[in-house]
């Protein structure tokens, strides 16, 4: 088995996909350890549709490293395959969502719209919204765009320092990952030891039905 993501921010997932050769016709998927930080909610991880479909979405919601076991059968019997530390969920941070926090110390993090990462984020969340700062012990900081779906003619602005006022980095927007610059998709966009991220709202009507307007956006540092 294998997943696209390895590492996820809380409350978003990762697909988990079955190859098991054989004609494998009953499957259960577990992981350990059971949580982590358990006393401090949200500490649940959990698969859905559920652990015994072939291929489940693993739902992320107690930071730390998990070991991802597949038990697989066929007619003859069954086989299990562990893959220690295989997925990692780490802390994530809805911008904007009017209880979210405005900056973040850690050295790895997920940035999500104002809705976290499966609702869609409206315009009037971000009334007032001053942004989000990644200000941690480092040298550099890294930028890793894995989805983007902006309400149309929105943006990102990342600027390169403490505040709207630094220089600008880069802007970032559109409706899909795959129609961000070349660059961007291999290198990431890597700035400073510390960066601003900014919505930069557009004044384009949003068409009826248009939905799950967001982002996951990961940042790592760089020593």
């Amino acid at each position: 088995f294998f997943a696209a993501r390895r590492k996820v921010g809380i409350g978003d997932f990762a697909s988990l996909v079955d190859i098991t050769s054989g004609g494998p016709n009953q499957w259960l998927w577990t992981f350990d350890p059971p949580c982590n930080l358990c006393t401090t909610p949200p500490y649940f991880n959990n698969f859905f549709a559920g652990q015994t479909d072939q291929n489940p979405l693993f739902f992320g919601g107690d930071p730390g490293k998990f070991t991802v076991c597949l038990q697989a059968w066929n007619d003859r019997g069954s086989d299990t395959v562990c893959k220690k530390d295989y997925i990692q969920i780490i802390n994530s941070i809805n911008i904007c969502s009017g209880s979210g926090a405005s900056k973040s110390s850690e050295q790895e993090g997920f940035m999500f719209a104002a809705s976290g990462p499966g609702l869609s984020y409206t315009r009037t969340q971000l009334t007032g919204c001053p942004g989000f700062l990644i200000e941690p012990c480092g040298d550099s900081v890294i930028l890793w765009v894995e989805r983007i779906k902006m309400l149309p003619s929105d943006s990102l602005v990342i600027h390169n320092g403490t505040s709207s006022t630094a220089p600008i980095l880069r802007t970032i927007g559109g409706n899909n990952v795959n129609t961000l610059p070349l660059d961007i998709l291999r290198n990431g966009i890597r700035g400073g030891s510390r960066l601003f991220v900014r919505f930069k709202l557009g004044t384009a009507g949003v068409p009826a039905g248009y939905d799950s307007a967001g982002f996951a956006i990961r940042w790592e540092t760089l020593p």
